[in-house]
């Protein structure tokens, strides 16, 4: 009966130590005009963008534009010039002392022809 009680109040304070929310923040079909241009794809890409902060609320590490910088993350990775089919999503880690907030962006990144 004490061992039970035991897990059951490790479990709790884990549970209580610790959270995580993943939510998509948004969809789009292009970051670039395609219709009438000439372009290659390169291939699916995924880039990220982190900020750390103390106690929820003191910036160590801090993206400025995350969406921006996820999504030249994402492009710099295939060397190309924007993204097709683009899903972003934003990742929230709560712990005791520090969160992390995580936006990674998805797509096919492509090359546009000059």
């Amino acid at each position: 009966m004490k061992k039970s009680a035991a897990i059951l109040g490790l479990a709790l304070v884990a549970t209580l130590l610790a959270g995580c929310v993943t939510r998509p923040v948004s969809v789009s079909q292009s970051t670039w005009p395609t219709e009438h241009k000439d372009y290659s794809i390169l291939g699916k890409t995924m880039g990220t963008a982190t900020s750390v902060y103390l106690l929820g609320f003191i910036p160590l590490t801090v993206s400025r534009n995350p969406a921006r910088e996820a999504l030249d993350d994402a492009m710099n990775r295939k060397g190309g010039d924007a993204l097709l089919d683009v899903a972003m999503d934003q990742s929230l880690q709560y712990y005791i002392l520090f969160s992390i907030h995580k936006t990674k962006v998805h797509g096919t990144c492509i090359s546009i022809k000059r």
